[in-house]
């Protein structure tokens, strides 16, 4: 059952590294951009909600926007409160996209290049044990386009994701996106069972505290109860 479980989880993985290669949303906006890694142009607003983006179905209707001004040469606000951005974006990326670090911020302090770039982890997401820190070398492997007339649609085509896919047959995890190997490997088993261990060992003593609390106040109770009986026969 393990070599079944193990060879099931390796090919999970390859199959997420070939939706990675491709990316087609749609949304509703105004304009266009193209973008090749950290170089891009444009004009126009974009709201993008479901399709494939970040190896697996987007269905949420703030999956991520694109706002671009390199063609108006002239800045936005930031949403951060930092400089202005004359062009900023960001994947909202949900679900198992979520997990494996897909998700970012990406601003631009001039006009067609990307200045600033940030990762949307999961809540509570170690990315040190996941191995996934900043997962920045696909957005700058990222190729796509979005136009809008109202509607619109986004899509994308990423090299790097390519190569990841293409290694991935030989184990190699260059974006170290493979979750599924990284939850059966030697080390995070014997993490997960060190966990379990001590979530054990926590909720025991947590029973004999419980279990000692629990005599102390019927022996109080006795005591009391005791005290009170021999009061009552003296008078």
């Amino acid at each position: 059952m393990t070599g079944c479980a193990s060879t099931g989880s390796y090919f999970v993985d390859r199959g997420r590294d070939a939706a990675d290669i491709f990316t087609a949303t749609v949304g509703v906006g105004l304009g266009t951009q193209a973008r090749v890694g950290p170089i891009h142009a444009g004009l126009g607003l974009f709201m993008e909600g479901s399709g494939l983006r970040g190896g697996a179905l987007q269905k949420n209707t703030k999956a991520g926007f694109s706002l671009d001004l390199d063609g108006a040469l002239f800045p936005a606000p930031s949403p951060c409160g930092k400089n202005p951005y004359f062009t900023s974006s960001a994947f909202n990326a949900e679900g198992v996209a979520k997990t494996r670090g897909k998700g970012f911020f990406a601003g631009s302090s001039f006009p067609f290049i990307t200045t600033e770039l940030w990762p949307i982890p999961e809540n509570d997401m170690d990315y040190e044990r996941h191995n996934l820190s900043r997962q920045d070398i696909p957005y700058f492997t990222q190729i796509d386009l979005f136009l809008a007339v109202a509607g619109g649609f986004r899509l994308g085509f990423n090299p790097g994701e390519l190569l990841d896919f293409i290694l991935g047959w030989t184990t190699i995890d260059i974006f170290k996106d493979d979750l599924e190997a990284k939850n059966r490997s030697p080390e995070e088993i014997a993490r997960k069972q060190a966990e379990e261990t001590a979530t054990k060992e926590r909720l025991k003593l947590e029973a004999q505290n419980m279990e000692a609390r629990r005599k102390a106040s019927i022996e109080s109770v006795n005591k009391e109860y005791d005290a009170w009986k021999k009061k009552f026969y003296e008078q």
